[in-house]
């Protein structure tokens, strides 16, 4: 959370969303930043799929690449799936060209033994 405050002045066009979120400064409120970062909770010992669109102008790609980086240093397996004509809402949307590899996805972590 505290490295999208950045990219949150433009992405949101409200410079406190992350600030009035968790309730202050990350000099504040430290705590709260750590338990909001994914980063600082790996790792997770978990497979992971991160699916992005490169287009993402609220969140941009270098905050998924950067965690799937630290994610791969912690040891959990992790891959960075990026759509290149997609951007941040679409991965979301049923309809959208991002849904057969976002089911996709779904479909491999939930088999079992993943």
């Amino acid at each position: 959370m505290e490295a999208f405050i950045p990219a949150q002045m433009t992405a949101c066009r409200d410079p406190n969303i992350v600030r009035t979120l968790l309730g202050g400064e990350p000099a504040a409120v430290p705590e709260r930043y750590a338990q909001a970062s994914a980063m600082k909770m790996l790792p997770l010992a978990k497979r992971q799929i991160l699916i992005w669109g490169q287009r993402d102008d609220m969140t941009p790609l270098w905050l998924g690449e950067a965690y799937a980086d630290a994610a791969r240093k912690a040891g959990d397996p992790v891959r960075l799936e990026v759509l290149p004509s997609l951007g941040h809402f679409e991965i979301a949307d049923p309809a959208s060209l991002a849904w057969p590899v976002v089911h996709d996805a779904i479909g491999s972590l939930l088999k079992p033994g993943n």
